[in-house]
Formats: structure tokens, C-alpha cells, sequence
């Protein structure tokens, strides 16, 4: 759990020196979203993924593993 901590503050600070900049995040939001969700943060999880879906650069198949496991977090919470 203390690996995902340190890995979800470093993302975080690269998600906010890439949109300083104006490059994508979408990559960045896709691991932090596996990242909350590794940690049990449904709510954050989903919202990161929803972010990553955002990036029109995004592969087809980050994608799908960003829908797939935004049902997945949806349905084991109940949201």
C-alpha cells in the first residue's frame, strides 16, 4: 500500500507539470486510476480513468482497459 501511496503523489505531480506544460495525461491518468484503485479508492479511481478517456491520444486499447475497469469499479461499488 505504501508503493501505491508514493506512486499516486509522483503521478500527481506529473499529471500537474504535463497540463502546465499542455501535453497529454492521459497516460499518466491511466495509472493513476490503477493506482486508487489498488489503494481502494473506488470514487478517485473512476475519476482518473474518466480523465485518461479525455486524452484523444489515448490507444484504442488503453481505452477499452479504462472502460473495462471503470464498470468493473462501478459494479463492485455499487455507483
Amino acid at each position: 500500500a505504501k508503493a501505491f501511496k508514493a506512486e499516486i503523489e509522483v503521478l500527481e505531480k506529473l499529471i500537474a507539470w504535463a497540463e502546465a506544460e499542455g501535453r497529454p495525461t492521459g497516460g499518466y491518468q491511466l495509472y493513476l486510476g490503477q493506482a486508487y484503485a489498488s489503494v481502494g479508492d473506488g470514487p478517485r479511481s473512476i475519476d482518473s480513468f474518466m480523465l485518461s478517456l479525455n486524452d484523444p491520444d489515448l490507444p484504442d486499447d488503453q481505452r477499452a482497459f479504462a472502460r473495462e475497469n471503470i464498470a468493473r469499479i462501478k459494479k463492485r461499488t455499487g455507483e
